[in-house]
C-alpha cells in the first residue's frame, strides 16, 4: 500500500496549486491573444505588454483564489522576444524547498513574438 500524503500536506506544496494557477495563466494570456495577437512586435510598446501581462495574471490568480495566498508567494515573470532578433538564451536558478515550492513555464507563440510566463510559488515557512 502506498502512503497518500494528507490534504493538509498535499496543501503545503506548490503542485496541489499549479494546474488552477497554470490554466488562469493561460486564460489571461488568450484574452490578450484575442485582443492583441495582431499586433506587430514594437520594443517600446513591449515593457508596457509585459507589465499588464504579469499584472493581469497575478491579479486573476488572486482573485479566483488559485493558490492560498496564506501559505504561498508569488512571482510572476513576462517576457516578450521578437522572432526576428538574433536568439535568445535563458536560465533561472534559486535556492528553495523541491518538497513545497515550484514554478511553472508557459510559451505562447504570436505572428511576430513569443510570450514565456515563468510563475513560481514560494512556501511561506
Amino acid at each position: 500500500m502506498v502512503d497518500q500524503p494528507s490534504l493538509y500536506k498535499q496543501k503545503r506544496q506548490f503542485s496541489y496549486y499549479s494546474k488552477n494557477v497554470e490554466q488562469t495563466a493561460k486564460n489571461v494570456i488568450s484574452i490578450y491573444k484575442k485582443d492583441n495577437g495582431d499586433q506587430e512586435y514594437e520594443p517600446l510598446k513591449a515593457q508596457d505588454w509585459t507589465k499588464k501581462l504579469a499584472t493581469d495574471i497575478t491579479r486573476e490568480i488572486q482573485n479566483k483564489k488559485c493558490l492560498d495566498e496564506t501559505k504561498f508567494k508569488l512571482k510572476v515573470d513576462v517576457m516578450i522576444l521578437d522572432k526576428d532578433s538574433v536568439g535568445f538564451h535563458m536560465s533561472s536558478s534559486c535556492l528553495w524547498d523541491n518538497e513545497a515550492d515550484g514554478n511553472i513555464s508557459i510559451q505562447e507563440d504570436f505572428e511576430s513574438y513569443y510570450i514565456i510566463v515563468s510563475i513560481f510559488g514560494f512556501f511561506r515557512h
